[in-house]
């Protein structure tokens, strides 16, 4: 939450940064209420100096309008301007679940793969569409005019370049949204003006403001190298669904996820799922959310049970560069390690005891490390436990989610350091043993030597 000062009034900024784009950069502003502005971006880079310079820029432009107590904003990039381009044409508006609105998507303009690309992520970030027109308008209307005032000036225009009657769309603006955009003089860009009328008629005028943010390795230092790179997940639980978040976040673009569980009550203890999900498969839910975090994440969805219903050759038709099972679930980790091997790609597996005590966590490099079932064979001593997990019963754990967050954390690093090539040190393990109790869990390393003569990993 960022704040700006302007007179004797104090404006909030809640700032989201959960939609990016590696082309596209469309933000968009909202002022919601008298006192607080929303943010929600869809843009290659955020940086909050970034997101207070905008703020600023919209707190400046506050009194330029008589716009009434509730204006809102609309903030969209120089590269949505695209003067000379077009005269007229539709646009969609889109309106997220929290009220705020933004532009998404208009035709007839030549700039299709960056409007293509910012229609989808505004898609999903405002799913509410209000379809509506746009046109080009003449010349910029003065400042320090009424609501009303702008609203007649771009109905006027807007008819007259859809050749309509003006009552006839001042009737569609209740339910449609106009918008003109204008070239300013000695600029490349241009100013776009977003109106409609309410119910009753009333004005509705959204304002634009220029932004263009700053790089996204700012804070995803390895996206550009992870963006290509297909991540196969199996267990979509209490590990398996953060873990998933945290690599879409890290820039991870492709995914392909293996569960047949439905999400329960007792699910949102654990799982980034909400009430309104429950009953629904993990692997849908899990997938929404991770295709809400940037617009060219892509998922596939398999609500199988691997070891059950599937085995290592669907795994292997993935393709997957790297292989993550997180069930703790031995048909399931046979199939996934087979997988790995035939491929010769890593796998990473994990899991927690009963009431997260310890977890163990270890990395596949075939023909490398130490496989699965090199692993089995060597008899690394338990992890902690409040009692075993009993074969074939299913016994819910009872620590912290805290804690099981940790864990995916750790999970996550591992991931992200094996795709990137990172080689094994210190730092960089490849087994390892966490054990819980403290503000942090203590990680000890363990060495395992890969089994030349393994009936799995061998030549």
């Amino acid at each position: 939450m960022l704040e700006v000062q302007r007179g004797e009034d104090r404006y909030e900024l809640e700032y989201d940064e959960d939609l990016t784009s590696p082309r596209a950069t469309v933000t968009a502003y909202a002022l919601s209420g008298q006192l607080q502005i929303r943010i929600g971006p869809v843009a290659r880079a955020h940086q909050p100096d970034a997101a207070a310079m905008a703020l600023e820029q919209l707190a400046q432009g506050l009194g330029q309008y008589d716009l009434g107590p509730h204006p809102e904003y609309v903030l969209v990039p120089v590269s949505w301007h695209l003067p000379g381009e077009g005269d007229r044409g539709s646009l969609s508006l889109g309106r997220s679940r929290h009220g705020t609105l933004a532009a998404i998507r208009v035709t007839n303009l030549s700039a299709a793969p960056v409007m293509s690309e910012a229609g989808v992520a505004f898609a999903r970030a405002f799913p509410d569409l209000v379809l509506g027109l746009w046109a080009r308008g003449s010349a910029p209307i003065p400042e320090h005019r009424p609501a009303e005032a702008v609203l007649s000036w771009a109905e006027e225009q807007i008819a007259r370049a859809h050749r309509l009657e003006i009552g006839e769309l001042r009737e569609r603006l209740r339910h449609e949204v106009g918008a003109i955009v204008v070239q300013r003089p000695a600029r490349i860009s241009a100013d776009w003006y977003f109106v409609r009328r309410s119910s009753s008629g009333a004005p509705i005028v959204l304002l634009t403001r220029e932004y263009q943010p700053q790089g996204f390795a700012d804070r995803a230092p390895f996206a550009a190298a992870l963006a290509g790179k297909r991540v196969l997940i199996i267990g979509c639980g209490a590990v398996g669904w953060p873990v998933a978040t945290l690599l879409a976040r890290s820039g991870v673009r492709n995914f392909a996820l293996f569960d047949d569980d439905a999400l329960s009550g007792g699910n949102l203890a654990r799982v980034g799922g909400f009430l309104e999900s429950t009953g629904r498969l993990k692997v849908d839910v899990l997938a929404e959310q991770l295709e809400a975090i940037a617009p060219n994440v892509v998922v596939a969805r398999h609500p199988v049970e691997v070891g059950l219903h599937v085995g290592a050759q669907a795994l292997v038709a993935a393709r997957p560069d790297l292989l993550i099972n997180l069930t703790a679930e031995e048909f399931s980790t046979d199939e996934t390690n087979a997988a790995a091997c035939f491929l010769n790609q890593p796998a990473v597996f994990g899991w927690v005891s009963n009431n997260v005590r310890a977890a163990r966590l270890f990395r596949v490099r075939p023909l490398e490390t130490a496989c699965y079932e090199c692993v089995r064979q060597a008899g690394p001593e338990r992890i902690p436990s409040d009692g075993l997990v009993p074969v074939g019963t299913e016994t819910p754990w009872s620590g912290s989610v805290i804690d099981v967050d940790l864990f995916a954390a750790a999970v996550a690093k591992m991931a992200v350091a094996t795709l990137l090539g990172e080689p094994t040190s210190a730092t960089n393990p490849d087994h390892v043993v966490l054990r819980y109790g403290g503000l942090v869990p203590v990680a000890s390393r363990i060495t395992i030597a890969r089994d030349p003569h393994c009936r799995v990993c061998r030549p």
